[in-house]
């Protein structure tokens, strides 16, 4: 008898923290659902997880949000309705560990959200929407694929209509597509560069307002990979390293001081942290 009811306790405290997770994660995905059919890229960047959010950019967000904006049909979604599946990428229990929440819009489609498992679920790991038979009159961006290409010596000039300040300069060598952009103050802020034979590749690198380079980084396909570098506004590194497939830190990665003093040094292989 006393076994039983510690099985039953047991199983009560199990489930109440479980629903408690669930009225969490739910929350979260209609707020983020929200943001999507309301273009709010803003707020959903602010909405992943810290590590998520050092490794993308806001142009990347934007991006993303806008096209899975396009895909929506003003169909409604019932958040009590859901699948989950627990990820475990390094197969074994540790803190890169996420649940992904499935919502199905139709029969066949459906919009999902994942969070790391450790965490309180107030921010995300990843969202999307899946489409099983995807719209023919949808296309997803996430380089350069859908830009008009200068000819070589010409320059294409974007304004912002209402006050007629440059948004970005497009131009060309014989290898890449470059883009410079600029702020309000008609600052440069960056500088991508995509190789013609293949515009969904990028290097970018940003700047401070003051014109000093903020950070040096490659995007394959809307994805980190490559030598990644930050720097301080007064010019010094601030971290180095590299990443491979599935963002995974890779190699020696090194952090500095302002003064561009090493303050740190760590190990990875594919992801993993060795020391």
């Amino acid at each position: 008898m006393k076994n039983l009811f510690l099985a039953i306790t047991f199983f009560l405290i199990c489930n109440s923290n479980y629903s408690q997770e669930n009225k969490k994660a739910l929350k979260t995905s209609e707020e983020i659902y929200l943001m999507i059919k309301n273009n709010e890229y803003l707020k959903l960047y602010e909405k992943l997880e810290d590590n998520v959010k050092s490794k993308v950019t806001l142009d990347y967000v934007r991006d993303l949000v806008n096209s899975l904006n396009k895909t929506l049909k003003n169909e409604l979604i019932n958040f009590e309705n859901f699948k989950t599946q627990i990820i475990t990428p390094l197969g074994q229990e540790s803190d890169f560990d996420y649940i992904i929440y499935r919502f199905p819009l139709n029969q066949k489609d459906y919009f999902e959200t994942s969070f790391i498992l450790k965490n309180d679920y107030s921010k995300i790991f990843s969202t999307n929407i899946i489409r099983i038979d995807r719209m023919p009159d949808v296309q997803v961006i996430y380089g350069a694929e859908g830009q008009q290409i200068p000819k070589v010596g010409d320059v294409i000039t974007e304004k912002d209509s209402q006050t007629d300040f440059i948004r970005s300069i497009k131009y060309r060598d014989f290898n890449n597509l470059i883009i410079i952009d600029f702020n309000d103050k008609q600052e440069k802020i960056r500088e991508s560069k995509f190789p013609l034979n293949n515009l969904k590749f990028k290097s970018i690198t940003e700047f401070y307002a003051n014109g000093k380079i903020s950070l040096n980084a490659s995007y394959d396909n809307g994805i980190v990979i490559g030598q990644f570098q930050k720097f301080y506004e007064n010019g010094n590194i601030k971290e180095s390293g590299n990443y491979i497939k599935d963002i995974e830190k890779d190699g020696t990665w090194n952090y500095y001081d302002s003064n561009g003093i090493i303050t740190k040094t760590e190990l990875f292989e594919k992801g993993v942290l060795i020391k």
